[in-house]
């Protein structure tokens, strides 16, 4: 692989996509995850929302690259370092948003409007929502929210409230644990004008919030009548102790290794992290679709 060709994979963020895994939620709690028609759209789903993102990431790069320079870590982001010109970048944000808009006619039409929402919603985060204090972490944690709606529209099932205010929650976590890692970084150029709103104290009140209304969302809808009904088990409260470890491991990351500011990178890094995810989703896989 050249050189160049690494800098456009890391302009388009590549490794953000995982993110987009949210999107098949749907698919796994609508006990479709085995039917190929669902899981094939559900997969189309994914391709475009990281598309999409993709393009929303580089249009924001070149806004950002005179504001990243000045970033101890952004500064490597390639338009800023100069790696990739401006124009270079806009052809590569051009060609992201073709190719999700071309395949997007394939999907129903209430996911294209959360697709644009998407995209809105990014363009005032960056011109405006992202300096007003907790609005910023509100909007970041909305972005979560669409992916798991997205996800059910795509292949037109019903979410469950409880999920979308689990999501919700784990979102502000993420959001406000971004924000206390921002916060370590200023004495070393960090740029954020909001960060003067912060301080540890108060993003330690919301991140308690935050994962305390997670892990019991999360167990509410694991016993509510229609996930009972559903599923015709009681098994799925049993994997909430995965929730609440992996929460306690994402705060012990933030608090001990000063980690945090990308979540993405610590999923894909992090041992324990990783191995609790993946025992979550195959506990979640075997009780919803091996019951006895």
């Amino acid at each position: 692989m050249t050189e160049a060709m690494k800098e456009i994979l890391k302009l388009i963020r590549v490794k953000q996509w995982v993110k987009n895994g949210f999107l098949f939620a749907a698919l796994i709690f609508a006990q479709h995850l085995f039917d190929a028609a669902f899981a094939l759209k559900a997969l189309l789903a994914f391709i475009v929302f990281s598309f999409t993102a993709s393009g929303v990431y580089v249009v924001n790069d070149i806004f950002d690259a005179a504001r990243d320079r000045l970033h101890p870590e952004k500064k490597l982001r390639p338009v800023a370092s100069g790696k990739i010109s401006a124009g270079t970048a806009w052809l590569v944000a051009v060609v992201m948003f073709i190719a999700s808009s071309v395949m997007l006619w394939l999907l129903p039409l209430k996911f294209a409007l959360v697709i644009g929402l998407y995209v809105v919603m990014n363009v005032l985060y960056s011109w405006r929502l992202k300096r007003v204090v907790i609005l910023d972490v509100l909007v970041l944690a909305s972005f979560y929210v669409m992916r798991v709606v997205a996800g059910a529209f795509a292949i037109d099932v019903p979410l469950s409230s409880w999920i979308i205010l689990c999501t919700l929650f784990l979102s502000i976590l993420l959001g406000a644990a971004k924000r206390k890692a921002e916060l370590k970084l200023q004495e070393r150029g960090a740029t954020r004008a909001v960060l003067l709103e912060y301080n540890e104290t108060l993003i330690d009140k919301l991140l308690t919030v935050a994962a305390g209304g997670a892990v019991l969302s999360y167990a509410l809808y694991s016993v509510s009548p229609r996930t009972l009904e559903l599923f015709r088990t009681d098994g799925l409260i049993y994997t909430t102790i995965f929730v609440v470890y992996g929460i306690f491991r994402y705060l012990y990351l933030l608090d001990k290794k000063s980690l945090g500011e990308n979540p993405t990178h610590l999923l894909l890094t992090d041992g324990g992290t990783i191995l609790n995810l993946l025992l979550w989703i195959l506990s979640v896989i075997v009780i919803i679709y091996f019951r006895p």
